[in-house]
């Protein structure tokens, strides 16, 4: 599911959408766990992102999807400002552990990275919203709406085939073929000959196969390229200088048949 967002989308703009669509997923798919992609570029100031929100509104994220009692798996991922990305990272795994974090950060070896506030939390910019209301309420409906005409949870099924849909021969097949590989696990000597013996019985089978349809494909070329049977009225004289049907050996011999009088001419 993808949802196009403009620039500068914050905290309130994003939960707008955010609670109201994965409750709508979670309904829809079910799913047996959920992956959860940390992915903080979101957050104001990143580097590479264009997003407004703050740690707790992306915290927030997490916290609801934790509400549905379904196994979670918390990934890192994207986030360019490090600083922010330990900072979200931190207050987040607060959050699964029931842990409320001091904003003030303790003094360590890394205390430089994260001056001159020295806080756990960011100040959000002055950035512009680009998602007016308006425009997250119709992409919210519309999403919803392609959600709803879902009837079913998307899975894929794995099911016996019924005897009934087999040919007696495909059955047979895969009994043979099962049986082999029972013998191949408890005796796999026995399949040093056996082994090349099938494949060149195999390979002359397909020769075989593959002998008798060229075979059948000379012989219907060859019925194609017979000349035309034409009677002709016993009046008419066919070695009078008129070209016969006669394949040539040669060129000189294509001369004289085609052409009597340049042949003549010729000797």
């Amino acid at each position: 599911m993808n949802v196009p967002l403009k620039d500068g989308i914050d905290d309130d703009s994003y939960e707008l959408l955010y609670k109201p669509l994965m409750a709508k997923v979670m309904e829809v798919y079910q799913p047996d766990a959920v992956v959860f992609q940390s992915g903080a570029d979101s957050l104001s100031g990143d580097r590479l992102g264009c997003f407004n929100l703050s740690i707790r509104g992306h915290a927030e994220c997490l916290k609801y999807m934790t509400g549905f009692n379904v196994p979670l798996l918390v990934l890192g991922g994207g986030g360019y400002t490090i600083r922010n990305v330990a900072r979200c990272w931190a207050y987040e795994t607060g959050c699964l552990l029931n842990r409320e974090l001091n904003d003030s950060m303790p003094e360590n070896d890394y205390s430089e990275y994260f001056g001159p506030t020295h806080t756990l939390h960011i100040q959000t910019s002055n950035m512009e919203n680009q998602n007016t209301r308006e425009y997250l309420e119709g992409i919210r409906a519309h999403i919803l709406e392609n959600l709803s005409k879902m009837t079913s949870k998307p899975s894929v099924p794995f099911n016996t085939v019924p005897r009934g849909m087999l040919e007696p021969s495909e059955v047979s097949g895969a009994k043979e073929a099962d049986a082999d590989r029972v013998r191949f696990a408890e005796h796999p000597a026995e399949f040093e000959n056996e082994g090349s013996a099938l494949t060149f019985s195999r390979h002359q089978g397909v020769m075989h196969e593959t002998d008798a349809y060229s075979k059948a494909s000379e012989q219907k070329s060859i019925a194609e390229v017979q000349p035309l049977s034409v009677s002709m009225p016993s009046s008419v004289k066919v070695n009078e200088g008129l070209p016969q049907t006669v394949t040539p050996k040669n060129v000189d011999e294509n001369i004289r048949t085609m052409f009597p009088s340049v042949a003549k001419k010729k000797e």
